[in-house]
C-alpha cells in the first residue's frame, strides 16, 4: 500500500518514520502530564515495551511508582530533546494543510510550561501532607522540601515561549481601528488558526457541547452552567468588583457597545447584568439577554420561561448558562453546526503561567504587569494597580487566570495548585439571590489531595505498592449502624485517619456525613471513579473473591460498585 511505497523511498520514507516516532513522544509526555496532574506519580516505562501476554504476577507488571520529581524530570527531558535538536515542525504556519494539528515544538514547549508551574505550585512543591506517602519500599514518592527553584524553571519554560515571536494575543477592531474587546476575546475561538492558536484536536465533538451550552428555546441541553461564584468574579467595565449597591433594580436602556452596536444586556435587564466587562457576555447568557445567534430573541431562564425549569431536567440550576467557545453561526435546532478544531493549549495561558511563576520567584519584576496587562487590555480593562505587594498581585494573578482561562478545562486543578489552608469545606447553600453557590468538597485538615488510582487496576496487581490492606469503617445509616470497605489506597487511608478519633471504634458525631461528603462529594462519580464505598456484605464482588450474589442489591451493580441510582435509605 502507500504506507510501504513511503517506507522504499529512501529519501521521504527515513524523514517521516522519524517524524512519527517524535509525535508519538510528544503524545507519551502529554498522557504522562495527564496522569501526572490527576493521579500524582506514576510508573514510568520509557522506551521498554512490555509483552500483551505478562502473568499479573510477573515483576513488570508490579513496577513502583516513580516518584513526583523523577516524573516530572522524565516528561521535560522529552520535552527537551525534541525541543533542542528541532525534532519537530515549530509551528503549524510550517506544516503542510494536511499536518494542521500533529505535534509540533510550539506544543513542546507549552506542555514543557504547563508541567514545570505544576511541579512548582505548593500542591507538589514541598507540601507536608504528602510526607508519609512512600512505596512498599519506603521510597518517598513526593518531596517535602519546598525549592524555589522550581518556580524560576517554570518562569523561563513560559518565557521560551514568549521569545519565539510566532505568537500574539488575537485581536479584532472596530472600523475606526480601536479594539474590539468582546469580539476579540470570543473569536478566538471561533477564528481557526490564528495567532493565539498553540495547540488543537482535528477531529472532536463540538457540536455536541454547542448544544449542550445552547437554550431549550434553540433546542439545546442546557447542561453548562456557571456558578454565581464565577459570575461575581467577572467585574465591572471599570475594572472594580462588583457590590450589591451595583446590583439593584433595572436599566431602562440597551446596554450596548456605541460603536458595534451590539447590545450585551437589552432594556429590562437586571442592574447587576449591566456594565460587566466584555468577557462576561463572551462566557455568560443570563436571564434576560440577547441569544448570541441573532439579537433578538430573549433568554427565557425564569421558572415558567422557556428555557426555565418547569416541566423539564433541561435547566442550568444556577441560571446562568456557560456559553464559551459557542459559535453563533451554529443553529441546534435545524442540526447546524461548524466544523472547526478545538483549542487545547492558547497563547494566553502561557503569559499568564509566566506572569505567576514570575511573582513567586521574583516579586516586582516589571515583566509581570506588562503582560499581566497584556491579557487585561484584550479583555477590555484598564492596567492592574502598580503599587501592589507580592500577595495582592498573586490574588490580581489568580482572578485575571480564572476569569480568562473559564470553561477551558483548566479550573479544577488551577484550584488545586495553591494549597489554601484558610478555606473550609462547606455544604451547597443558597445564595443570596436565590441561586445555587459554587460547592467546596475538599477536606480542610487534607490539603489540595491528588486523586486515587481506580480499583480495578490496583486489585490486578497483587504486589503493587499502591494495593495496602482495605479498610474497614463503620457508618450510621437509618439510625443502625453498617459497615463499609474502603478499597485500599494510601491517600484515602490518610484520609480515614484525619477524620476519625484516635482510640474509639464508632464514628465520632458528625464523621458519617463528613467522610461521605470527602470520599464522594457532588461530582463523586466523576471524580473519585471507582473508590466509592461498597458495603462489606458484597465486598466478595469488589474484590473478585467468589461469583456475585445472583440477585444484588438494589441500587447496586455486578461490581459492587454504586449505580447512577442508589437505593434509598443506605447512603
Amino acid at each position: 500500500g502507500s504506507n510501504q511505497e513511503m517506507l522504499d523511498d529512501p529519501t521521504r520514507g527515513p524523514i517521516v518514520v522519524e517524524q512519527y516516532k517524535n509525535e508519538a513522544r510528544f503524545l507519551r509526555a502529554w498522557f504522562y502530564y495527564c496522569l501526572l496532574r490527576q493521579y500524582g506519580p506514576c510508573v514510568l516505562l520509557g522506551d521498554e515495551v512490555l509483552p500483551g501476554d505478562l502473568d499479573r504476577d510477573d515483576v513488570k507488571m508490579n513496577l513502583p511508582r516513580s516518584s513526583y520529581d523523577e516524573c516530572v524530570d522524565y516528561i521535560v527531558g522529552e520535552l527537551d530533546d525534541m525541543i533542542d535538536n528541532n525534532r519537530l515542525p515549530l509551528h503549524f504556519t510550517v506544516q503542510a494543510d494536511k499536518d494542521y494539528g500533529r505535534a509540533t515544538l510550539a506544543m513542546c514547549m507549552g506542555l514543557k510550561s504547563r508541567v514545570l508551574l505544576l511541579a512548582a505550585s505548593d500542591q507538589f512543591n514541598g507540601n507536608p501532607a504528602y510526607a508519609n506517602v512512600v512505596n512498599t519500599d519506603g521510597k518517598h514518592l513526593f518531596s517535602t522540601r519546598k525549592d524555589p527553584e522550581k518556580w524560576n524553571k517554570a518562569a523561563q519554560a513560559a518565557k521560551d515561549v514568549i521569545d519565539l515571536g510566532i505568537f500574539d494575543l488575537y485581536k479584532e477592531y472596530h472600523t475606526d481601528g480601536t479594539l474590539d474587546p468582546y469580539l476579540s476575546c470570543r473569536n478566538v475561538f471561533l477564528e481557526n488558526w490564528n495567532s493565539e492558536v498553540m495547540m488543537v484536536r482535528i477531529s472532536n465533538s463540538l457540536k455536541h457541547w454547542e448544544r449542550s451550552a445552547s437554550p431549550r428555546q434553540f433546542s439545546g441541553y442546557e447542561s453548562m452552567g456557571a456558578t454565581q461564584q464565577l459570575v461575581d468574579a467577572f467585574r465591572m467595565k471599570d475594572g472594580t468588583a462588583i457590590t450589591p449597591d451595583k446590583e439593584s433594580g433595572y436599566s431602562k436602556a440597551n446596554y450596548s457597545d456605541p460603536k458595534s452596536g451590539w447590545v450585551f444586556a437589552p432594556a429590562g435587564t437586571r442592574n447587576m447584568f449591566v456594565n460587566r466587562e466584555p468577557r462576561f457576555y463572551v462566557n455568560i447568557c443570563f436571564n434576560g439577554a440577547y441569544w448570541i445567534g441573532d439579537q433578538k430573541t430573549r433568554i427565557q431562564l425564569y421558572y415558567t420561561g422557556g428555557s426555565g425549569k418547569k416541566g423539564t431536567w433541561d435547566f442550568p440550576r444556577s441560571g446562568y448558562i456557560a456559553i464559551k467557545n459557542v459559535s453563533p453561526s451554529s443553529n441546534p435546532k435545524n442540526g447546524n453546526y461548524i466544523k472547526r478544531p478545538f483549542v487545547i493549549m492558547r497563547y494566553a495561558e502561557i503569559l499568564l503561567n509566566y506572569v505567576e511563576a514570575l511573582n513567586e520567584y521574583d516579586p516586582g519584576n516589571a515583566d509581570i504587569e506588562t503582560y499581566l496587562n497584556k491579557i487585561r487590555e484584550r479583555g477590555g480593562l484598564g492596567p492592574v494597580q502598580s503599587d501592589l505587594n507580592q500577595s495582592q498581585m498573586r490574588e490580581q494573578i489568580r482572578l485575571e487566570r480564572r476569569i480568562e482561562l473559564c470553561f477551558e478545562q483548566l479550573r479544577y486543578f488551577d484550584r488545586r495548585r495553591p494549597v489554601l489552608r484558610h478555606e473550609r469545606r462547606r455544604r451547597q447553600q443558597l445564595h443570596r439571590r436565590g441561586v445555587l453557590r459554587e460547592n467546596r468538597i475538599r477536606n480542610p485538615r487534607v490539603p489540595a489531595r491528588v486523586l486515587p488510582f481506580p480499583h480495578s487496576p490496583v486489585r490486578n496487581q497483587p504486589r503493587s505498592a499502591d494495593r495496602p490492606e482495605s479498610r474497614m469503617v463503620t457508618v450510621k445509616t437509618n439510625n443502625d449502624y453498617e459497615t463499609y470497605e474502603i478499597p485500599g489506597c494510601p491517600l484515602l487511608r490518610n484520609a480515614l485517619r484525619s477524620l476519625r478519633k484516635p482510640d474509639s471504634g464508632r464514628p465520632e458525631r458528625g464523621q458519617p456525613r463528613e467522610l461521605y461528603a470527602y470520599l464522594h462529594g457532588q461530582r463523586r462519580r466523576r471524580r473519585l471513579q471507582e473508590h466509592t464505598l461498597i458495603p462489606a456484605r458484597t465486598r466478595h464482588v469488589a474484590h473478585g473473591l467468589r461469583q456475585p450474589e445472583r440477585n444484588p442489591q438494589p441500587g447496586m451493580r455486578c461490581d459492587g460498585q454504586i449505580s447512577r441510582r442508589p437505593r434509598t435509605g443506605g447512603y
